[in-house]
């Protein structure tokens, strides 16, 4: 979505016509792929600027400051097989039994 001021989020379509076992950790490479490129770009946009004038060692060699920020990035996977899904919606539905405190920790 974006109006005149800004882009709030990044919409990725995945397409899949058959069913994919594994999506949900593929579309957690192809999300973090994509805030990698944001990170890059913002580190790029700080070198050619120039503005690293005052700010800490740890924003320095980051390269990423602090005040940065990323866009959300929105994955949507679209089925078009006529029988039910039956794979995982989510990295949790690929774990085994874990205890709820571990799973509590790892993103969903």
């Amino acid at each position: 979505m974006t109006d005149k001021r800004a882009a709030y989020l990044l919409l990725a379509i995945e397409a899949q016509a058959n069913i994919h076992y594994a999506i949900p950790v593929k579309n957690m490479v192809y999300d973090a792929l994509q805030y990698t490129k944001q990170v890059e770009r913002a580190i790029a946009s700080h070198k050619e600027s120039g503005d690293y004038k005052g700010i800490n060692s740890d924003e320095y060699l980051s390269g990423f400051m602090k005040s940065d920020r990323l866009l959300p990035v929105v994955t949507l996977v679209i089925y078009f097989d006529s029988k039910p899904w039956n794979g995982p919606l989510s990295i949790h539905e690929m774990f085994e039994n874990q205890d709820s405190k571990i799973l509590a920790l790892a993103q969903k």
